[in-house]
């Protein structure tokens, strides 16, 4: 069975062959004889292992990576041998166990396989954002795109929007 390590946990891992610093705050962590379970809790529907595989939601590979390096006070590191969110629907103890790792979700990856990915990704995320040339794209991903973000003042994209498809030409 599963016991309990930690709740509410700051921690934070630096990488130093990209100069970042990983910064996290873990809802549950767990143990058991297979290692570790890193657990999101949410109260809206948590991202399906698709959209993690994707790259989308990296939040939970990305404490798994910190947890097996020991990012976290008064967690030694170790292997995180599941990752997943309980969604809390309402009142009451009306919960719902979501895994995105495999064997648990068939169609999930090891924790490890995700970990590695989102590492990769989060380097490559990095590097390519230290490049002077690159664009700061307030809403990069259609999918995801909503009627206003965080950063749409500073891209003014209402502005921008205004101008239509002609460019603004009249």
């Amino acid at each position: 069975g599963w016991s309990y390590v930690q709740a509410e946990n700051k921690g934070s891992l630096n990488i130093a062959e990209i100069d970042f610093t990983l910064s996290s705050r873990a809802d549950l962590i767990e143990k058991s004889a297979e290692g570790y379970a890193v657990i999101d809790y949410k109260t809206g529907t948590p991202a399906s292992h698709k959209v993690v595989q994707a790259g989308f939601d990296p939040q939970l590979p990305l404490t798994g990576v910190m947890v097996s390096r020991g990012a976290f006070d008064k967690v030694s590191a170790g292997d995180v041998a599941q990752m997943l969110y309980i969604r809390v629907k309402g009142a009451g103890n009306d919960t719902e166990a979501k895994f995105i790792t495999s064997p648990e979700n068939k169609n999930g990856r090891t924790s490890e396989e995700y970990q590695v990915e989102a590492l990769e990704d989060l380097k490559k995320l990095v590097r390519a954002f230290d490049k002077y040339e690159t664009t700061y794209v307030a809403q990069p991903r259609i999918q995801f795109m909503n009627d206003y973000g965080d950063f749409d003042d500073l891209a003014r994209r209402g502005e921008w929007a205004q101008l239509g498809d002609d460019g603004g030409e009249t």
